[in-house]
């Protein structure tokens, strides 16, 4: 089974990447799992990484030295660690009350590409995702959602290298949850995408401080994620920059807005091989 993204989406990131360069992106069940909590340093001397594409500081790394690392490819120049810890509460089939955090590096050689535009060496693209209950929620053109089984698929880490973690038991209910998705709907549009201060990423930050309301997501782990658009023009001559804000918040608009489109078939026709299968 094909289960990569349709090659029609990595034309319209190539025109997202190329044209501003031109012009010059506990266990399960455990109720008592204490959130994620992480410490960022200001010492250059715990970093591996130079990290000279961000300000945000290298996080204090928070674990003993046998534990088993997650050593994806993009984790040092992100975090300024050489791993990150495995998520050892691995989802159970059909989800449970346990938020989880995904990045993933959809960019592949266009990285390469986005650095150059931007004058910085990111470290990925990312796309950032939260699974609660055995769905996977994010923004696209729009809120919307997919089986973790789908995902897996659509976003495998052989083709899509990734970093999860477990932050937490969410008490939220049901009812809750769809009531704010909801509201959220309407926030998170085709209209109001902005690569800047409205994509995937701000999403997912919003959905899981809902979920663990007075936790959410770590900053020390999502501030770096952020900071790839937030500041990615920073290092620009103030009329490229002028440019650059131009080209790349109308192409990524354009970019996502394709993507929904045609990836959707897709989406569906993987559901329903799983559900076959099953």
């Amino acid at each position: 089974m094909n289960s990569k993204i349709p090659k029609n989406f990595n034309i319209l990131v190539t025109l997202l990447l190329i044209v501003p360069f031109a012009a010059s992106f506990s266990k399960p069940g455990d109720n008592s799992f204490t959130p994620l909590t992480i410490e960022t340093t200001g010492s250059s001397t715990s970093q591996v990484h130079k990290r000279e594409w961000t300000k945000i500081p290298a996080i204090q790394p928070w674990w003993s030295n046998d534990i088993s690392l997650q050593n994806t490819e993009f984790v040092p120049s992100l975090w300024g660690v050489k791993g990150i810890p495995e998520c050892t509460n691995t989802e159970p089939v059909g989800g449970d009350d346990h938020v989880r955090f995904y990045v993933y590096s959809i960019g592949g050689p266009m990285t390469q590409v986005l650095s150059a535009s931007c004058n910085k060496d990111l470290p990925l693209i990312p796309h950032v995702g939260v699974r609660i209950r055995g769905t996977e929620w994010f923004y696209s053109d729009h809120v919307e959602s997919r089986p973790s089984a789908v995902m897996e698929q659509m976003l495998n880490p052989d083709t899509y290298p990734r970093c999860d973690f477990d932050l937490g038991t969410s008490e939220r209910t049901t009812e809750e949850i769809v009531d704010w998705l909801v509201d959220a709907q309407e926030r998170y549009q085709k209209e109001t995408y902005s690569l800047w201060d409205r994509n995937c990423n701000h999403f997912a930050r919003e959905f899981a401080e809902f979920l663990l309301p007075g936790h959410g997501i770590p900053p020390a782990l999502m501030n770096p994620v952020l900071d790839i658009t937030d500041s990615m023009l920073d290092n620009l001559p103030e009329w490229r920059k002028k440019a650059g804000d131009y080209f790349m918040n109308k192409l990524s608009r354009f970019v996502v807005v394709s993507w929904g489109g045609v990836v959707k078939k897709e989406k569906e026709r993987i559901k329903q091989e799983l559900q076959a299968s099953g």
